[in-house]
């Protein structure tokens, strides 16, 4: 009788283990770490919050932080944290600051490699927003993580690039595969980055109430109250301003770097020609009291070599879209400085100086 007590007893251990077995080899219970997974994705703002900071936090307040990296990717480890997982993000962009937010779940993570692409933009700000019903920072602060689900977050992303439709479309973007928050993109000026540049979105925190303007036409913008759900009128804009305005913010940023590159690594001995710096520059430029002839030929023939350093520098920097015009663009340098684009019907946009009488 004792040897089949202790038989049966063994038997009643073993179905334990296993039970504790199965349930601890489960990965996708939301409740639950997922051992070597990570989320990656690109933070910007049309430019990259290059050097800003990145943190993940999840239900139990536990968090994860990394630097933003120079082209706006970052990659979090969140082995540590578990699944649903808030995402913020802080930076400066033209001396402008930043504070955005984005959001993620298991859903996202691929089975197959442990990693997921969640970005972080202005725009998954307005998702995030949408789905807790309320202004993400106050949210961040005192959040009710049973309100994140992958549904909540997919009807949010879904109604946004609904109401983006029109936009995204004139800009080249598949919207029927592209997805806000988790399609990669790359912080370069072109594409869906482009689409970034020609939107200002802004949170009014007292009201909860978001507006997307087209940067474009100021006159064109859509509200979104966070409190409701009810908000589908699409953003209206015109097609061909919009793919105009692509192709001029992706020759903008061209011309930046071309010019950067034609200053790069030059010396007094070897800089450009006269009428090399002049294919760049508008015949209206004004930069720091200088003209179109008096800067082109300083450039040209009386830089010291810590001088020409300075210009390559300074041209060297990121923008962000400020206002837009037919003839005339401006833009917002990561010094904080304006900067004028001038176009004249017939040799495309040219450099036109900041405008300046006196240098800054």
């Amino acid at each position: 009788m004792t040897t089949f007590i202790q038989t049966i007893y063994a038997a009643f251990i073993l179905l334990l283990l296993t039970i504790a077995g199965c349930n601890s080899s489960s990965s996708t219970n939301n409740n639950q770490a997922i051992a070597g997974v990570s989320l990656s994705g690109t933070v910007a703002a049309g430019a990259p919050l290059a050097g800003g900071t990145i943190v993940a936090k999840d239900s139990a307040g536990t968090t994860v932080n990394g630097v933003i990296n120079v082209d706006g990717s970052y990659t979090l480890a969140v082995d540590t944290l578990t699944s649903p997982y808030i995402l913020n993000a802080t930076g400066t962009v033209g001396l402008q600051n930043y504070n955005l937010y984005s959001v993620a779940t298991d859903t996202d993570i691929a089975a197959a490699t442990q990693t997921g692409t969640v970005n972080v933009t202005p725009l998954t700000d307005v998702i995030f927003a949408n789905v807790v019903g309320t202004n993400s920072a106050a949210f961040f602060n005192n959040p009710n993580f049973a309100l994140l689900t992958a549904s909540r977050i997919t009807a949010a992303a879904t109604t946004l690039k609904t109401r983006l439709n029109t936009m995204l479309t004139a800009a080249g973007i598949a919207t029927t595969t592209f997805d806000l928050r988790s399609s990669a993109f790359v912080a370069n000026h072109t594409g869906f980055d482009a689409v970034l540049d020609m939107l200002n979105v802004s949170v009014d925190a007292t009201t909860n109430k978001a507006r997307i303007t087209n940067r474009l036409d100021t006159t064109q913008f859509i509200d979104d109250d966070l409190t409701t759900e009810t908000d589908i009128d699409e953003l209206p804009v015109n097609a061909a301003v919009i793919q105009a305005g692509v192709t001029a913010i992706e020759d903008i940023d061209g011309l930046f770097s071309d010019f950067e590159h034609l200053l790069k690594d030059t010396t007094a001995a070897s800089r450009p020609n006269l009428t090399e710096v002049k294919g760049y520059l508008a015949s209206s430029l004004s930069h720091n009291g200088y003209t179109f002839d008096t800067y082109s030929s300083w450039i040209a023939n009386s830089t010291t070599d810590n001088e020409l350093k300075l210009l390559n520098d300074f041209y060297d920097q990121d923008f962000i879209l400020k206002s837009y015009g037919a003839t005339e663009i401006i833009v917002t340098l990561e010094d904080g400085s304006d900067y004028y684009l001038a176009n004249d019907g017939s040799t495309g946009w040219k450099l036109d100086g900041n405008h300046q009488t006196t240098a800054r």
